[in-house]
């Protein structure tokens, strides 16, 4: 899932294949991730956007509200079967194609409740009984989720609560005149047996990795790599870029590195194909990480809260929900199954730069131009410099003795603040080399091709505007090319695109290099 669906990188390397010889020998020349870009701009065609938006089609993200009644059944199902886990994520299927103002959703919710109940998660029950009772659940079959309620406080612990459902769910149970005699008799006997049990529960919660590793913590903190331990430094050359050495030797166990992700996406699980049309209408009840975990802090979590808008993402709380939509998924959730299409890695790159923000990346932008400056060259991947001049690294700092010039110059290692110390922030991640000519032609071509087709969607939707925000003077439209007909394409990239486009390219290229995957093995 790093890369793009297999039926695309066929596409393009066919696309490739049928290059004449010069074409290619041109662009395996280019280096510079402007000018991939640009060349991608020009190859991209109408043909490769529609095929690309075909296969698109099986990985819908989009609400399908009568896809609830089949995940509810299918959560039924599982839940009879004893499979708590199961059902409570088809339930979670449920809820998230349901439509904002649908009542059956309530159903969803209340069923769910009850999994979690089996499953010892018990705040995670209440939350959903509040939310079951907020959608309208039936008056009729109410006192089911208040004795549901009644137990989760008595699990808790919150004795004085309980004793107020008790009286609550009591007087709706006598007062319910639908409830057969038989019904009722049962429900007052088992709300008789909660009333003299008050023990206590262990909650059995997902563990989650940062919890897993929460005893792990550094032992001496450097003085020049915010994150690290005294026992490393952190050093630079032209052929790794930025990099960490030992000062000693480590010690078995010993924690080297706690940083916060600058940012996260979580690697779904395979999609099958689903049949989506006609009475048999079957969709996809297949459980993958997307069904498991927040889409924001990749807590573990069974009651998640969906987007209003699709029906994939889903967050723990209303604050990673809140937070993730004002950071990026405003803008990822009108892109759809296009993501998915396009890898993890696209998808990790573009979240990145959504969340550095088209203003930082401009700054971003000109203190890489004063450092290459500097440095008196073009990119930092020129080799000759180290055959030219000497390279010295130290402590937070790059020092370049020129040929010719015997005074010493030195600059903080790019990602390094001014004073040489190491903080983590987009400059940080910017920094990173992208080592552009050590990737194929063939492999620039694809990455290249792959991010143009996505700001050419970005366009398509008007997203332009959401993204770099307002528009600076040099770049409003009567600077841009004019013209009818075949004299202008009429999807060419405006330049702010062809920025955030560019960086978009470079984050991919360093993902090959720089990624972090967190993996895990999951019992069935």
């Amino acid at each position: 899932m790093e890369f793009p669906v297999q039926d695309w990188r066929v596409h393009i390397a066919q696309k490739w294949a049928a290059l004449c010889g010069p074409e290619k020998e041109k662009f395996a020349l280019v280096t510079g991730l402007e000018e991939i870009f640009n060349s991608c701009c020009s190859q991209l065609s109408l043909e490769d956007e529609t095929f690309l938006t075909g296969l698109t089609d099986c990985l819908s993200v989009r609400k399908e509200p009568q896809a609830m009644r089949f995940y509810r059944e299918k959560g039924n199902e599982n839940f009879k079967l004893k499979k708590y886990i199961e059902a409570a994520v088809l339930y979670s299927k449920g809820i998230s194609n349901a439509s904002p103002t649908s009542d059956e959703v309530s159903l969803c919710f209340a069923n769910r409740s009850a999994a979690l109940l089996y499953l010892h998660q018990y705040e995670e029950c209440l939350q959903d009984i509040k939310r079951a009772q907020k959608h309208g659940y039936p008056e009729s079959l109410e006192h089911k989720v208040l004795l549901r309620r009644v137990e989760c406080l008595l699990q808790l612990g919150k004795f004085q609560e309980a004793n107020e459902a008790f009286k609550e769910v009591e007087k709706k149970i006598t007062s319910n005149r639908n409830l057969s005699s038989t019904t009722a008799q049962t429900s007052l006997q088992r709300l008789k047996d909660l009333k003299s049990s008050k023990s206590r529960m262990k909650m059995a919660c997902l563990e989650t990795p940062a919890e897993r590793l929460k005893g792990l913590r550094l032992q001496q903190e450097s003085e020049r790599v915010s994150c690290a331990s005294a026992s490393i430094n952190m050093q630079f050359d032209l052929s790794h870029g930025r990099h960490l050495v030992a000062l000693k030797d480590i010690e078995p166990g010993e924690t080297l590195v706690e940083e916060e992700a600058f940012v996260s996406v979580l690697i779904p699980g395979e999609q099958k194909a689903e049949k989506l049309e006609g009475p048999e209408a079957v969709w996809d009840s297949s459980i993958g990480n997307q069904d498991l975990h927040c889409h924001h802090c990749l807590k573990a979590s069974l009651s998640g809260l969906t987007c209003p808008s699709c029906c994939f993402t889903r967050y723990c709380s209303e604050s990673c929900k809140e937070r993730a939509q004002d950071a990026y998924h405003r803008i990822e959730c009108p892109l759809g199954a296009l993501l998915l299409a396009l890898g993890v890695y696209c998808h990790v790159a573009f979240r990145t730069a959504l969340v550095a923000g088209f203003e930082e990346i401009q700054k971003v932008k000109e203190k890489k131009q004063i450092w290459d400056e500097f440095q008196g060259k073009q990119t930092l991947q020129n080799e000759a410099i180290n055959s030219s001049s000497g390279v010295e690294e130290g402590i937070g700092f790059i020092t370049q003795h020129g040929k010719e010039n015997t005074e010493e110059q030195s600059a903080p290692i790019p990602g390094c603040d001014e004073s040489g110390k190491y903080q983590s922030s987009y400059l940080s991640v910017a920094s990173l080399l992208a080592h552009t000519e050590h990737h194929s032609p063939e492999h620039r071509y694809l990455c290249g091709l792959t991010v143009v087709s996505l700001f050419k969607k970005i366009q398509e939707l008007k997203l332009e505007p959401t993204i770099v925000g307002q528009r600076s003077q040099g770049s409003q439209s009567g600077n841009r090319p004019e013209g009818n007909g075949d004299d202008v394409l009429s999807c060419e990239l405006s330049p702010e695109l062809r920025i955030m486009g560019t960086v978009v390219l470079k984050h991919i290229l360093q993902l090959h290099c720089n990624a972090q995957a967190i993996t895990g093995i999951r019992e069935r």
